[in-house]
């Protein structure tokens, strides 16, 4: 199964998130059988080349909202802010980005902060997904699997609706990343579906 995170170069907890993504990558690659994939926007650094060296699939993409963000930024006195959001909202082009891959149908979705503790692919393999899963706790986007195909027939809707609905979107003040209900809430869904 493909496991996917997303990180944007220019964030100010790039170096933060990076090192996360280091320890999320050692642990899927010593439990699971995940096949690793990073969604990037950036250039060339220590970094990329460590997630070469560890078989990671860097995947240059620069989020479809990217310029949306920065000018509600703007708007918000925050010239951060397109840093901090473009590759949260990065899980939401996955079913377009696996539209050319390898046929597969599920991937999993998770922020850069998780470790595997065991092998995953089994029970996400079990789980009906028929749009996307998310736990039901907090309804959490942090950790996805996410039915891409089934995602893909509403896609071009989906992103217009959160184009016009970004500045409503619940942001975390601390972390700066949307709140799982921005996800969800653009899905029209909640829990899994």
């Amino acid at each position: 199964m493909h496991w996917f995170f997303a990180l944007t170069e220019d964030s100010t907890a790039f170096r933060e998130y990076a090192d996360m993504i280091m320890v999320a990558v050692h642990t899927a690659r010593k439990f699971t059988s995940l096949v690793s994939h990073c969604l990037y926007d950036g250039g060339d650094s220590d970094f990329t080349q460590w997630l070469t060296q560890h078989d990671v699939r860097i995947i240059r993409h620069r989020s479809f909202l990217h310029d949306d963000l920065a000018e509600l930024g703007r708007r918000k006195n925050n010239p951060h802010f397109a840093a901090a959001l473009s590759g949260a909202f990065s899980r939401v082009e996955l079913p377009g980005l696996m539209a050319s891959s390898d046929g597969a149908t599920r991937v999993l979705y998770t922020d850069c902060d998780v470790i595997f503790l065991g092998e995953v692919v089994p029970e996400l393999e079990a789980n009906p997904c028929e749009y996307f899963a998310v736990a039901p706790e907090g309804q959490q986007t942090g950790v996805m699997l996410m039915n891409t195909e089934r995602l893909r027939e509403s896609l071009s809707e989906f992103r217009e609706y959160i184009r016009q609905n970004l500045a409503s979107s619940s942001v975390n003040r601390r972390t700066k990343q949307p709140t799982a209900g921005s996800i969800e809430i653009v899905m029209g869904r909640s829990g899994t579906g």
